[in-house]
């Protein structure tokens, strides 16, 4: 496989399994990117295994996976896309979460000042 295809193939299973679409329907989009009928769905267990192995070691900080990334380069990249997938949603639930008591602290500072500035409640 090409280099500059690799990034590609990934992105279309991670997006895949992302979207929790069928197996079967991920595997004949890989054939449509130019991958054997044969060799595709080997490539997607392969694939889905490396991704979830990526999330794995971002989960435990990387003691699942003492060695790092494997060597083959569409592996390495399916681990580091798991790993980068699990960093976005650990940021982004840590965002969620306190979203809310900042937007609530930032309401009360400021209705707190314009009060004592005599701006509000006149």
């Amino acid at each position: 496989m090409e280099a500059e295809s690799i990034p590609k193939v990934v992105r279309l299973v991670s997006e895949g399994m992302r979207q929790r679409q069928p197996e079967r329907e991920i595997v004949a989009k890989l054939v449509d990117t130019g991958i054997p009928a044969e060799k595709a769905p080997a490539l997607y267990g392969a694939i889905r295994h490396a991704i979830q192995a990526g999330v794995q070691a971002g989960f435990t900080g990387g003691l699942s996976a003492p060695g790092g990334p494997p060597a083959d380069p569409l592996l390495a990249e399916a681990f580091r896309q798991g790993r980068a997938a699990f960093a976005v949603a650990v940021r982004n639930g840590w965002l969620m979460r306190f979203a809310l008591p900042i937007v609530l602290v930032l309401l009360l500072t400021l209705g707190l000042i314009g009060w004592l500035s005599g701006w509000w409640g006149k």
